[in-house]
Parts: structure tokens; C-alpha cells; sequence
């Protein structure tokens, strides 16, 4: 198993919510076989093809957003 973890600062702690579930929705559209829509055609290919799991977590008051990937294999993060 493979994990990516990627921490972003200065998020507004009012949108945090509402980008996490727009987040859902992308990943729910890509696994029922939707196109890309407006993600990138290879970050599209990559999340259908190897990622296995999306974990957010957020401190809403300090602005912060911590997003795990995990992947099967090394070119899936």
C-alpha cells in the first residue's frame, strides 16, 4: 500500500466543507465511469486506474486541509 499526503494552508474555513464534498462528488462521478468533466485527463486515468481510497482531514479554524491517497502501487500516488 501506498499513501500520498499532501497538506494545504490558507483555505477558507467557510469553504472547507463545500470542497470537500465537491472533492466527493468528483471521485463518485469518476467510479461510476463519468468522463473527466473539468479534472485533467490524467489525473482522471490515475484516480480510476489505481487510487483505492480519498481521506481528508481538516483544522477549519487555523485554514488547514491534510488529503491522504492511497494506491496498490507506486504510480497510482
Amino acid at each position: 500500500m501506498y499513501v500520498r499526503i499532501a497538506r494545504f494552508e490558507g483555505a477558507d474555513p467557510a469553504d472547507i466543507d463545500s470542497q470537500a464534498e465537491a472533492l466527493r462528488a468528483d471521485i463518485r462521478a469518476v467510479r461510476d465511469g463519468a468522463g473527466p468533466g473539468g479534472m485533467p485527463a490524467e489525473a482522471h486515468a490515475t484516480l480510476k486506474q489505481h487510487v483505492t481510497r480519498v481521506t481528508t482531514a481538516a483544522a477549519r479554524t487555523e485554514g488547514v486541509v491534510v488529503g491522504l491517497v492511497f494506491s496498490d502501487t507506486a504510480e497510482g500516488i
